[in-house]
């Protein structure tokens, strides 16, 4: 089991390449991958994205990858507008001065503007972007470590709350045979107690009826069973590998759909107190189950 919230970092230098990675991952409910890289980077940026869908299943993934070169081609352009403006000025010079025009090619090369530099967006070879993948590839598994560690603790208390809930659905099962009981018994002594007054007398039958109708409409046997089961798969699921975060969350939400149909067949008050204390825990435990890949 992994949680879905975690970090890793990475810096690697080699060959007059430095790289930097920051791998952070939150909550989602698929996979979102977002990377932040140098301009040069963006054609293997899909590159990047796969070693992160090797790793992850759920969550939202943002790397941030930062490259130092040593060394990088530079282009070097004469800037035409700025040699035709020079000339300009030399003239009305001249023309001011009452001479002629006289500028070396030497001098003209040396004035500030005639040349423009700018890195050329070469991209990475090859052997370049096996350290910047080196670098990704270890933020990556740190961070997946880290998610793993999370989902340890997740997975102790996955089992803890699991057995609070256990504990409540067994005082269910056992509250839920006593209520027709003591229905009837009251009943018993309602009607005694009517029939005496009244001087009216009823037949055994009747009564018997009465109790046997709410028996069945408060019976909770069915939705206890399921509880159960819901509960057993529960437990296999976390202690299995991969990706659990939808199969927890279908089982909590069939749990919550049992706990609400016992809730209203409830007729007692002991019932409705456990029952709010079943959603309670299993609120919780969905809370809890949102974090998990």
């Amino acid at each position: 089991m992994r949680s879905m919230t975690g970090f890793g970092s990475a810096s690697k230098t080699r060959g007059g390449v430095s790289a930097t990675v920051e791998a952070r991952s939150v909550n989602n409910r698929f996979l979102k991958v977002s990377i932040r890289c140098p301009q040069f980077l963006s054609a293997r940026e899909h590159e990047i994205e796969g070693m992160v869908r090797e790793r992850a299943e759920r969550g939202t993934v943002a790397l941030a990858v930062r490259v130092v070169r040593d060394s990088h081609p530079i282009r070097v352009r004469l800037n035409e507008s700025a040699v035709a403006d020079y000339r300009k000025l030399l003239k009305k010079l001249a023309k001011s001065a009452g001479t002629e025009t006289t500028l070396e090619l030497g001098t003209l090369a040396k004035l500030p503007g005639i040349f423009d530099t700018e890195e050329v967006d070469s991209g990475l070879d090859d052997e370049a972007f096996a350290i910047v993948a080196e670098t990704v590839g270890t933020a990556l598994d740190r961070m997946t470590r880290m998610r793993a560690r999370e989902g340890a603790n997740l997975k102790r208390d996955f089992t803890k709350r699991a057995g609070d809930i256990r504990r409540i659905v067994k005082a269910l099962a056992k509250r839920a045979p006593q209520v027709p009981v003591e229905f009837g018994r009251r009943l018993q002594e309602r009607v005694n107690r009517f029939a005496a007054g009244e001087g009216v007398s009823f037949e055994e039958t009747d009564l018997i009826r009465e109790v046997a109708v709410f028996a069945e409409r408060c019976d909770v046997t069915e939705e206890v069973t399921r509880l159960d089961s819901h509960l057993q798969q529960f437990d296999a699921a976390i202690k299995g590998d991969g990706s659990l975060g939808r199969r927890l969350d279908f089982l909590i939400q069939e749990m919550m759909r049992e706990a609400n149909t016992i809730s209203a067949k409830a007729s007692d008050v002991a019932m409705s107190r456990l029952c709010v204390d079943l959603k309670v825990e299993l609120d919780r435990l969905k809370e809890q189950v949102q974090n998990v890949e």
